[in-house]
C-alpha cells in the first residue's frame, strides 16, 4: 500500500525552537518512515548536527484516495504555522517558505519583490548573452538539450502536448496559423527575400559546422531523409494513402499545379544539365536495382 501523511519537524537548540511542516508520500509504515524533510530556503539548518530535529505525524491516508486532499490541507497548516508561530524572516518559528504555489508575502518585498527578481533575470540574461551570444547558452548546454529534446519519449509527449492545446484552443490555433500564412505567403515569402535567405544560409553554416546549405542539400543528406521518409511510408501504409488522396484532390481542386510542377521541372534540367544527367542516372540505378549496373555505360 501506499501511504500519504502530514507531519511537522520540530527543531531544537538550547531555548531556540523551529518547526517545519510537510507532506510525504511512501510505501512503508509511516511511523518507520526516517524522512526528515527537505527545505529549499533554509536547508542549513539541517545540514547543522547542533540541532536536533524530532518529527511527529499529524495525519495519514491512502495516497490513492486522500494525496489531493491532503495536499490542500498541507497549505493550511503551513498558513495556521505562519499566524501561530510566525514566519522565520519576521524573527518568527516557522521555516516554511511557501505553501503550495503561494509564497509569503514577505518574500515578495523589498529585494525579494518580482520586480527585482526580473531585474536579476535580465543580468543574468545579459551576461549569457554576452558570452554565448544569442543563444545564451554554451555549446556544451545545447548540445545536451537538443540530445534530450530528440529523444522519441520526449517528441512524442511534446506532439500529444501540443495536439491537446490545439483540441482545447482551436480559435487561437486558426489565427496562428492564418497569421504565419499571412507573414510567409506572396511577396512575404522568404524564397522572395534575398536579405532572408542569407541570413538562414549564416545560420545553417553556424548549425551545421560550416557546411551551411551545402551540407543540407548534399547527395548524403538528402539520402539520409529520402530513407527516412521512405521507412515512415513503408511502416505506416496509412499515411501514404492518406498523402495520395491529399495530393489527388490538391490536383483536381488546381488542374495548374501539374503543369507549373511540369515547367519548373523542365527548366531545372536546362539550366542544370550535369546535375540533371547525375539524377537520371541515379533515377534508373534505383529502379532497375543490381541491373541497373549494367546501365553505367549508356551515362558516361
Amino acid at each position: 500500500m501506499k501511504y500519504v501523511y502530514l507531519y511537522k519537524i520540530t527543531i531544537h537548540k538550547e531555548i531556540e525552537i523551529l518547526y517545519y511542516i510537510g507532506m510525504r508520500i511512501c510505501k512503508c509504515d509511516p511511523y518507520q518512515d526516517n524522512y526528515m524533510g527537505s527545505p529549499k530556503k533554509y536547508k542549513k539548518f539541517w545540514d547543522d548536527d547542533t540541532y536536533t530535529k524530532t518529527k511527529e505525524i499529524l495525519k495519514i491516508g491512502n495516497y490513492n484516495v486522500d494525496y489531493d486532499n491532503f495536499r490542500d490541507e498541507e497549505v493550511e497548516l503551513i498558513k495556521e504555522a505562519w499566524n501561530q508561530y510566525g514566519f522565520f524572516e519576521e524573527a518568527g518559528k516557522c521555516l516554511n517558505a511557501g505553501a503550495g504555489k503561494a509564497i509569503h508575502p514577505h518574500l515578495l518585498s523589498g529585494k525579494n519583490s518580482p520586480m527585482k527578481r526580473q531585474e536579476v533575470k535580465d543580468k543574468i540574461m545579459a551576461t549569457r548573452r554576452a558570452k554565448y551570444g544569442e543563444t545564451t547558452l554554451s555549446e556544451k548546454s545545447r548540445n545536451k538539450l537538443r540530445e534530450y529534446s530528440n529523444r522519441p519519449d520526449i517528441k512524442e509527449k511534446s506532439r500529444l502536448r501540443l495536439a491537446k492545446w490545439r483540441e482545447d484552443n482551436p480559435e487561437r490555433w486558426e489565427e496562428i496559423k492564418k497569421n504565419r500564412a499571412d507573414k510567409y505567403r506572396g511577396e512575404n515569402s522568404p524564397n522572395k527575400r534575398p536579405e532572408v535567405r542569407e541570413k538562414l544560409s549564416k545560420a545553417a553554416k553556424e548549425r551545421y559546422n560550416g557546411g551551411g546549405m551545402d551540407y543540407l542539400f548534399s547527395s548524403e543528406t538528402r539520402e539520409k531523409a529520402i530513407d527516412s521518409l521512405r521507412q515512415t511510408y513503408v511502416k505506416n501504409p496509412s499515411l501514404r494513402q492518406k498523402a495520395s488522396v491529399a495530393a489527388k484532390e490538391r490536383f483536381e481542386k488546381d488542374p495548374s499545379i501539374k503543369l507549373k510542377m511540369s515547367e519548373a521541372r523542365k527548366k531545372w534540367y536546362r539550366d542544370n544539365p550535369e546535375k540533371a544527367k547525375l539524377k537520371n542516372k541515379k533515377s534508373a540505378m534505383t529502379r532497375y536495382g543490381k541491373s541497373g549496373a549494367s546501365l553505367e555505360n549508356f551515362f558516361s
